[in-house]
């Protein structure tokens, strides 16, 4: 059964969904585009080609503290506790985060980079015609001016789309 939504009603489903992730999706800001978080939907931008900051930095950011020492005590940071969900990824994105997921977990899975993969949904926004889907847990394909065929991938994928 193929699942179509309408492009006004996706503002209703990531509306849905924040309240279980902090969604973050390519906006517009001083002219350029940057994954943010997705406060208003307006700024959102539809088939992007290149962000000036790549959307993994959520999972792989540039510098991190790994752990902390004081005196003889230890202390690890704290991963925030609401899951992520990227949305409005290109196709291109989609396959460098499957890359870099595969990068991350062999032979010795990074901690903190699982961490924060585990449990985050992505969602692809494309207006190719998809034939082969490999990566992501959704792709929105537009199929018509204001119409996008929803294509899960994965069971989380498949709880979204029902």
């Amino acid at each position: 059964m193929e699942s179509v939504i309408e492009k006004d009603n996706i503002s209703n489903l990531l509306d849905t969904l924040s309240r279980d992730y902090r969604v973050v999706a390519p906006l517009e800001k001083n002219g350029e585009v940057v994954f943010a978080d997705l406060k208003d939907y307006d700024s959102l931008v539809w088939g992007y080609r290149v962000t000036v900051i790549p959307p993994k930095q959520y999972f792989f950011p540039p510098e991190e503290t790994l752990f902390t020492c004081s005196g003889k005590r230890i202390k690890t940071p704290s991963i925030p506790r609401k899951k992520l969900l990227v949305f409005g990824l290109s196709l291109r994105d989609l396959e460098a985060i499957t890359q870099l997921d595969e990068i991350m977990s062999t032979p010795h899975p990074d901690y903190y980079y699982g961490r924060r993969r585990s449990g985050s949904i992505l969602i692809g926004v494309t207006d190719e015609t998809v034939h082969n889907p490999s990566s992501g847990d959704l792709i929105l394909e537009n199929i018509d001016v204001e119409l996008y065929r929803a294509i899960p991938l994965t069971e989380a994928g498949k709880r979204i789309v029902e």
